[in-house]
């Protein structure tokens, strides 16, 4: 390998101008410092080498640290690690690239990561031309090296590409895993064994939209596949708009004692359901559930928060309660394409850091036809399109009317449909599982209760 002279080759650098664009510099490191998930929006793009001043190398140093530990990249927490690493630098000028704005940081940090490949060359260009003036080094040696440079600078866009044939032997190695004696979900397990067992549960990159009308228990659904996955020792996080932390919670008290969360956070309890529910916390607690409710409704605060909490809690999957209330920070468009956004960032969010997404998403009502379909997503129907599985919600009982189809002599009373209407992966599929109005809970039925009214035939079709 060509052994070069270095510092000759810098004396002939320093005569020449180096491609950079320090105020692009400083704006992109304002949008990280200043933005919620603005780090998120540039950081695929850019490395230490994309920054020129020392001082601006000294800051993306110290947001990655940040970003390592799980806490907020703010020019506080940033200060904090310029300070722990023994950095001179001026706060004033700290404070002022932190000031700094931009309504597209993406498109600044891929000129940063262009003039960095530029300098790269440029510094290859050098080499070559002192190579090729001296004759100390083996001209093949010379050439493998630029080579080895130049391929270099391509390693971030190709770093994902894999062949086909990788692919087969990681599909391969799902099916043995299947056919292995002790082989357990390739997922979260959501607490409903048909979606389970056509599924392995809530897979890693999916979104999972839970769709209903209001009341049909989009949340209480969405909870209860959030225990789970808990049970099984994977970490979620959840955001609600409408319920705090401490709501949901007693959500889960009521789930694990019986007692109604109504009951639990405004009665006074009696000794027997004080004992029920102390015996239900006890379940609960330890488990890896966690909540952030100062993410508020704005979608980049919660793209951030989930990145942070990836970071700092390792979490398998978020759920997000829900869509249609979510600020996605864009004016002069319709709700559809602001949902249809929204719910490409959360599956685009899931496919980045390798979880699940749980989206829960309102239904438009119908007077005449009372049963869902992907038809009455409310603001857009690009949330299918974006989700990998979708699932419907469906309690007559709550309409005063009754199940169709295979299903029709099927008790409505304390029952519920989950209609799959969409699976990318899984297929679509239709069963019941059972409802508890005091604890806001599904679970699954042993057997389906039946009404005296009359059989449906096992091979009629349900229209859903």
């Amino acid at each position: 390998m060509a052994t070069t002279d270095d510092k000759q080759i810098l004396v002939t650098k320093e005569y020449r101008e180096l491609p950079e664009d320090r105020q692009c510099e400083a704006v992109v490191l304002g949008a990280v410092l200043g933005t919620a998930g603005g780090l998120g929006e540039v950081r695929d793009l850019l490395s230490e080498d994309c920054f020129t001043l020392p001082l601006h190398r000294h800051v993306w140093r110290a947001v990655m640290v940040c970003d390592r530990k799980g806490v907020a990249c703010d020019v506080i927490m940033v200060k904090k690690e310029l300070d722990a690493a023994e950095v001179s630098y001026d706060l004033p000028e700290l404070l002022r690239i932190s000031g700094n704005f931009t309504h597209d940081a993406r498109l600044h940090a891929m000129r940063l990561s262009e003039l960095a490949a530029r300098r790269k060359l440029w510094d290859i260009a050098l080499r070559l031309e002192y190579h090729a003036q001296h004759e100390a080094e083996d001209v093949g040696d010379v050439i493998q090296e630029a080579t080895r440079k130049l391929s270099d600078l391509f390693k971030p866009l190709t770093s994902d590409v894999v062949t086909l044939d990788e692919e087969l032997r990681r599909c391969y190695g799902l099916i043995n895993a299947n056919l292995a004696e002790n082989a357990g979900f390739t997922g979260s397990p959501t607490g409903l064994p048909e979606l389970d067992g056509r599924s392995g549960g809530l897979q890693a990159s999916d979104l999972i939209v839970v769709a209903g009308e209001t009341s049909s228990g989009k949340t209480s659904l969405a909870v209860g596949m959030m225990l789970s996955a808990a049970r099984a020792g994977h970490p979620v996080v959840m955001y609600s708009m409408e319920m705090t932390g401490t709501q949901i919670a007693a959500r889960l008290m009521a789930r694990e004692s019986g007692v109604s969360s109504g009951e639990l956070m405004y009665s006074r309890l009696d000794d027997t359901r004080l004992r029920a529910v102390d015996e239900g916390v006890g379940r609960l607690a330890g488990l890896p559930v966690y909540f952030d409710d100062n993410s508020t409704s704005n979608l980049d605060r919660i793209l951030a928060s989930i990145r942070h909490m990836k970071a700092r809690y390792g979490i398998h999957g978020a759920v997000v309660d829900y869509l249609q209330i979510l600020n996605v920070n864009m004016k002069g468009v319709s709700k559809e394409q602001q949902m249809g956004d929204a719910a490409r960032r959360l599956k685009n969010i899931a496919k980045e850091l390798g979880i699940w997404v749980v989206a829960l998403s309102q239904l438009n009502r119908d007077r005449q036809e009372p049963q869902p379909t992907l038809g009455r997503l409310r603001d857009s129907g690009q949330i299918a399109d974006a989700a990998d599985i979708v699932m419907l919600i469906y309690r007559p009982e709550t309409r005063g009317a009754s199940y169709r189809g295979r299903f029709a002599n099927v008790d409505t009373h304390g029952t519920a449909l989950i209609d799959v209407a969409k699976g990318r992966n899984v297929g679509t599929m239709q069963f019941i599982v059972g409802f508890d109005a005091p604890t806001a809970s599904f679970h699954p039925l042993p057997e389906l209760p039946r009404t005296a009214g009359r059989k449906a035939a096992d091979d009629e079709e349900i229209p859903f």
